[in-house]
C-alpha cells in the first residue's frame, strides 16, 4: 500500500493528537524536507513529485520528520538516512526496509547516531562524519562502555523508530484508500 506525503503528515498529527495550525506546521516541514531530498521513495515520481511512499519509505519520512520536529539539522538528517537507505544516489543500508515487519510488529527498533570530529580534520576546517545503525539495543551498540565509541565522537543520537513508526502505520493501514 502507498501513502501520500499529506497522509502521512495527517497520521503523524493524529498520533500526536496536535491541533490544525500545527498539523500545517507539520506538513509544510515535512514538504521543505521532501524538496530538499531528505524524504525520498522507491516509487515512481510525476514531474519531479513523489506521488506515494511504501511503508518502508513512511518509516524513513516519519523519522526524519520527528528528527527535525526535534532540532535536528538537515545535514544531520541527510547523512542518518544516506546510511540507513540504499536509495538513490546513497551508499547505505537498506535497513529501514529489514526492519518495517519489527517496527509493526511493535519491537523495539532504534536508530542510533554517533557524530564524529577528528581533532586532526577540524583543525583544517573539515566537519566530522556520522555513523548511523539501526536495530534494537544490542544492535545499535547501546552499552556502558565508554570504549565502545569511536574517540572523536561528539554525540550520539538514539532515536526511538518503532515508538514513532508505528502508531502512524498502524493509523495509516487502518483508514480505507479513496
Amino acid at each position: 500500500m502507498e501513502f501520500t506525503l499529506r497522509e502521512i503528515t495527517n497520521a503523524i498529527c493524529l498520533a500526536d493528537k496536535l491541533d490544525k495550525k500545527a498539523a500545517k506546521s507539520v506538513y509544510e516541514r515535512a514538504r521543505m524536507l521532501r524538496d530538499k531530498g531528505l524524504i525520498k521513495t522507491r516509487t515512481a515520481t510525476s514531474q519531479g513529485r513523489t506521488m506515494g511512499f511504501n511503508e518502508a519509505d513512511v518509516a524513513a519520512a516519519v523519522t526524519a520528520i520527528y528528527g527535525s520536529l526535534s532540532g535536528a539539522s538537515w545535514s544531520l538528517i541527510g547523512a542518518i538516512l544516506s546510511d540507513l537507505r540504499d536509495i538513490e544516489n546513497t551508499q547505505g543500508r537498506p535497513e529501514f526496509e529489514n526492519h518495517i515487519e519489527a517496527i509493526k510488529a511493535g519491537k523495539p527498533i532504534w536508530a542510533r547516531v554517533d557524530v564524529i570530529v577528528d581533532p586532526d580534520f577540524a583543525e583544517v576546517g573539515l566537519s566530522g562524519w556520522v555513523v548511523a545503525k539501526m536495530g534494537d539495543l544490542d544492535h545499535v551498540g547501546v552499552t556502558d562502555d565508554p570504549m565502545s565509541t569511536h574517540p572523536g565522537t561528539r554525540q550520539v543520537l538514539l532515536w526511538p523508530v518503532t515508538l514513532r513508526v508505528k502508531p502512524v502505520l498502524d493509523l495509516l493501514s487502518s483508514k480505507p484508500k479513496v
